[in-house]
């Protein structure tokens, strides 16, 4: 549940900063099969969310990192990815915005593993998501992700809290 508000917490002004349009605000065709949120459809708040809890999840489990996790394809990221992808098929958003959503997801829980653990935290670059004709011409898939991930820089080391050390460890 921490993770899950941590994720809302960066989303949400993120969000109302960007105030991206909706599918349905480019085409009267486009008709969503769920409500339609009033924010921004970027980054999806859904991705950011299921693959924060994912990658903790699966750093719990394993002690593998997101880009482990992703790349050999543990559950926890299947899941993760059905709930966004959902999120596209349903009409509420773009692969991109579940890409986007991911990657943040999957930092945040990166910094929070830092937080109880110490060590370096990656950095993720989302820059190029507006000119990459594989991020916004297609599905969001996982193997998108993983080569992401794959490409993040390790950045500065972060301390590690002792009170979220013990909630980790226990």
């Amino acid at each position: 549940h921490a993770v899950q508000d941590l994720a809302i917490a960066v989303e949400t002004p993120v969000k109302h900063a960007l105030r991206a349009a909706r599918p349905m605000d480019f085409a009267a065709e486009v008709q969503p099969v769920i409500q339609t949120p009033d924010h921004s459809s970027f980054p999806s708040g859904h991705a950011t969310e299921a693959f924060i809890i994912a990658s903790v999840l699966h750093r719990l489990m394993t002690g593998e990192s997101a880009t482990q996790g992703v790349a050999s394809r543990a559950m926890p990221f299947h899941v993760a990815h059905r709930i966004a992808t959902n999120r596209t098929v349903a009409g509420v958003h773009f692969p991109v915005d579940s890409l986007a959503g991911a990657l943040a997801g999957c930092a945040l829980a990166d910094a929070v593993f830092a937080k109880a653990k110490g060590g370096k935290v990656s950095s993720l670059s989302m820059t190029d998501l507006d000119t990459d004709d594989a991020a916004k011409d297609s599905d969001f898939r996982l193997d998108d992700l993983a080569t992401r991930l794959a490409d993040a820089t390790p950045q500065g080391v972060v301390a590690a809290n002792p009170i979220q050390r013990a909630f980790w460890n226990k």
